[in-house]
C-alpha cells in the first residue's frame, strides 16, 4: 500500500476518512500473540488521533467464530473503557453512527470496526475514578494491632 487512498480503495467501506486497517489473524498468530498485537495497535491509535480503526480477526474455520473472536470479543469492553471507541462488529453493523461515512454492508462477520470518541477542543480526556469496592475490599488487609 502506498497510501491512505490506496487503503481507502482497499477496504471499500469508507469515504473521504484515512481508516487504518488491522489484520491480527492471518498471519499465523496464536491467540495472545492476537491479543497482543490487538492492544498495540490500538494504543497506537489512540495516540495518534485516529477515529477509526477495522480490526479483522477473521470468522474462524468452523464456521461459527474462531478462538481470536472469541478472545476480542472478551477484551473489547476493557478496551473501549480505557481508550474510549466504540467496537461495531457485523451484528452491529445498523448502530454505525451516520457521519461516520461508513457502508456497512462492507462489514463481514470476520471484521470489528473501532470508532474512537473525539476529545473537544479544550477539553481534557479524563477518565472518573469509580472504585468498586466489592473488588477492592478482598485486596485489602487489615492488620490488627497486638498490644
Amino acid at each position: 500500500m502506498s497510501g491512505n487512498s490506496d487503503l481507502r480503495r482497499e477496504i471499500g467501506c469508507f469515504q473521504g476518512e484515512a481508516v487504518r486497517k488491522v489484520d491480527i489473524a492471518h498471519s499465523g498468530q496464536t491467540v495472545p500473540e492476537s491479543m497482543s498485537q490487538l492492544k498495540g495497535e490500538i494504543k497506537k491509535a489512540h495516540r495518534g488521533g485516529d477515529q477509526i480503526l477495522l480490526v479483522v480477526h477473521g470468522f474462524g474455520a468452523s464456521g461459527v467464530g474462531g478462538a481470536i473472536k472469541t478472545a476480542l470479543a472478551a477484551e473489547l469492553p476493557g478496551l473501549a473503557r480505557t481508550y474510549g471507541f466504540n467496537a461495531y462488529g457485523y451484528a452491529d453493523r445498523g448502530r454505525i453512527p451516520r457521519q461516520q461515512n461508513v457502508d456497512p454492508r462492507s462489514l463481514n462477520p470476520g471484521s470489528t470496526l473501532l470508532i474512537f470518541r473525539k476529545v473537544g477542543k479544550g477539553k481534557e480526556s479524563e477518565q472518573d475514578f469509580r472504585p468498586n469496592f466489592r473488588t477492592l475490599r478482598s485486596k485489602v488487609r487489615v492488620r490488627r494491632s497486638q498490644a
